[in-house]
């Protein structure tokens, strides 16, 4: 049976998950215990991930799902709201999971309140994969496959914007900007000890370009970029790779998952080794999935422009979350020293300033 998004009121803390809740939820009978426990610790910054283990009557081992919540504070929440992270997540699971050639998480349970905008899924545990870790960078292997599935993903919706996707904003659209340069002072106070100098002078530049680029990319050809596409958000199995964490899906130019995962993905001399064969394979897929007309040297000049995204995430990021924890400190260190390089090599700002 397709699944459908649910509406109505939310689970906002682990509280609420109880065995009444997620019979309802997954429709079956005789819960008879449920326990949560915090997953992915140091690694997901917005909103609340759980792995739930419950027992029906009478048998004696237990199941698992994982379970995503909104944000466990009320004032997070409300200023997450206007970027409808929630919205978005939902509807991929209920309306394009199905169909994509990049593989997801089953997804059980959607459901979203439409007074608040905060949405639960539950999900498929896959504690049977590999995680990926952005600091360990992705396998060869599973980069060649995750490009390869990710430009037929992209070419499956090369150019057709639909109407009935109100939920799905273009890239220039439901974004936090308007806070950049609050954040970007306050990041640079916070973070000044891991903040390479070289980064100071794109964080500034960025904030007075960050218009531009997001229009640029917002410009036809435009595709559903996933926008958060590193290896932190990445499972691997022996015959595939699991995308997760959708909740920043947009209507854009596709190259910009291409560069966001490189950048953020590889250190930057295995980067500067892999990027042809990967940028080639990407192009590759695009060109059998049917994309007409848009040459690889176009591809390459959005791809380039894919390491600005990584910079505005991490200083927005970096401005407003918690990166106390040991592992969140040294993601957010190497993630800029990442940046810092491949906007050295690639020269992003060149693109916007038409050059």
């Amino acid at each position: 049976m397709p699944l459908t998004l649910q509406t109505g009121p939310v689970p906002l803390s682990a509280g609420g998950l109880t065995p009444a809740w997620l019979e309802a939820a997954l429709g079956v009978a005789g819960i008879a215990t449920v326990a949560a426990e915090p997953l992915g610790t140091g690694r997901g910054f917005v909103g609340q991930t759980f792995r739930v283990s419950y027992r029906l009557d009478g048998r004696r081992t237990a199941e698992t799902v994982v379970v995503k919540l909104p944000a466990a504070s009320a004032r997070a929440r409300a200023s997450l709201a206007p970027l409808r992270y929630g919205e978005r997540e939902a509807h991929f699971y209920t309306e394009l999971a199905p169909s994509s050639s990049l593989a997801t998480a089953q997804c059980h349970h959607a459901a979203l309140d439409p007074a608040t905008g905060d949405a639960v899924l539950v999900l498929q545990d896959l504690g049977d994969g590999d995680p990926g870790d952005d600091l360990e960078g992705c396998p060869p292997d599973q980069a060649r496959r995750l490009v390869r599935q990710l430009g037929a993903y992209h070419a499956r919706h090369w150019n057709a914007p639909s109407a009935a996707r109100s939920w799905l904003p273009r890239f220039d659209q439901d974004q936090p900007d308007r806070y950049y340069d609050v954040l970007w002072r306050r990041m640079k106070h916070r973070h000044a000890s891991v903040i390479p100098p070289a980064f100071i002078a794109i964080g500034d530049r960025l904030g007075a370009e960050l218009a531009a680029f997001r229009a640029r990319l917002a410009t036809p050809p435009l595709t559903i970029t996933h926008g958060d596409l590193r290896t932190d958000n990445l499972v691997f199995y022996p015959d595939r790779v699991v995308v997760l964490d959708w909740q920043v899906i947009a209507w854009a130019r596709g190259p910009l998952d291409l560069g966001y995962f490189l950048t953020q993905s590889f250190a930057p001399d295995i980067r500067r080794a892999f990027e042809p064969e990967l940028l080639a394979a990407y192009h590759r897929a695009l060109v059998n999935g049917g994309v007409p007309g848009y040459q690889q040297e176009a591809c390459r000049d959005d791809m380039r422009l894919g390491c600005l995204q990584n910079a505005a995430t991490f200083v927005l990021a970096g401005g407003s979350l918690d990166f106390t924890g040991d592992r969140a400190r040294e993601l957010l260190q190497v993630t800029l020293e990442r940046i810092t390089a491949a906007v050295a090599d690639w020269q992003p700002f060149d693109l916007l300033a038409g050059g």
